[in-house]
């Protein structure tokens, strides 16, 4: 919580993989507020051994995430909470890793005009 106006880098942004997901092309900002990430990923090992040089594991994962940004004179309309469910498959092998993510969006306040229904997918290499 801040008392002070906030220059844009100093303040705290809601939307995108790193804070609520479900949300990538809007975003929340304002000088005081907050974001709560919730995970639960299970991985398993693969077993058939024609696939283990190439795969080693695999797994799922569920989120949930939820923010606020605090009401304030400066940021008038653009406040209010936000929450977004997310899914991800992923896989990993010795030489590389891959996942994709559906993310969407749930709950938004006014200043978000429409709800998003966002894809990530990765891919690593390892050397």
């Amino acid at each position: 919580r801040s008392e002070d106006v906030l220059f844009s880098p100093q303040r705290i942004s809601l939307g995108g993989n790193s804070s609520v997901r479900g949300f990538k092309d809007q975003t929340l900002t304002g000088d005081s507020g907050g974001y709560w990430r919730n995970q639960l990923r299970w991985r398993r090992a693969v077993e058939w051994a024609p696939l283990r040089p190439w795969l080693q594991e695999y797994g799922v994962a569920f989120a949930y995430d939820v923010g606020v940004i605090r009401h304030d004179r400066y940021n008038d309309g653009a406040s209010g909470r936000m929450s977004g469910n997310a899914i991800e498959l992923d896989a990993r092998g010795r030489y590389f890793a891959a996942s994709v993510g559906f993310a969407r969006s749930l709950e938004r306040p006014s200043a978000i005009e429409r709800r998003e229904h966002p894809i990530y997918f990765r891919v690593d290499a390892f050397f």
